[in-house]
């Protein structure tokens, strides 16, 4: 009885496992379209209401509104915070986090216009990462799952 009890323990862990790993794919997609969205509402304030670049990142997502925090209570320069605030998201690859410091670093644009070029290149780019994070959810979000499953029969079978 306890053997049973201890292989369907193992069976569920697996099994959780890979869809934790699954989860971790789709979190990442989820984080990523935050930002492009969040970046497209800073781009339409530029545009319109063409307020400070700082005043844009206030209650924009986690990456905008942690670096706005950055900027007003620890001094920040923009640049920094922006590099700082996409260091600290877990969710994010080195990939995602250069194509953010490199849009960190072109805010040192003074008119608006520089701005607004800045933020569009920044959903372009964040755009290309999303339809290569959404291909590689597809072809490993499946293998993750099935693979959790076959690691615990892989355990069961070594028990009996």
């Amino acid at each position: 009885m306890v053997k049973f009890l201890g292989m369907f323990a193992i069976m569920v862990s697996a099994v959780m496992m890979g869809l934790v790993m699954a989860n971790e794919l789709k979190e990442r997609i989820k984080a990523l379209k935050q930002v492009q969205q969040m970046a497209m509402h800073i781009k339409t304030d530029l545009e319109y209401r063409s307020p400070d670049i700082c005043e844009c990142f206030r209650s924009r997502g986690k990456l905008f509104s942690t670096a706005y925090d950055l900027i007003i209570n620890h001094a920040y320069t923009p640049e920094a915070a922006v590099k700082k605030a996409a260091g600290e998201i877990s969710d994010f690859k080195k990939e995602e986090i250069s194509v953010i410091a490199s849009y960190a670093n072109n805010l040192k644009c003074e008119d608006i216009g520089g701005q607004i070029a800045n933020v569009s290149w920044l959903i372009e780019n964040i755009g290309k990462i999303i339809k290569t994070a959404e291909a590689e959810y597809e072809s490993k979000s499946r293998l993750y799952r099935s693979g959790g499953v076959m690691v615990g029969f892989g355990f069961i079978i070594l028990l009996l």
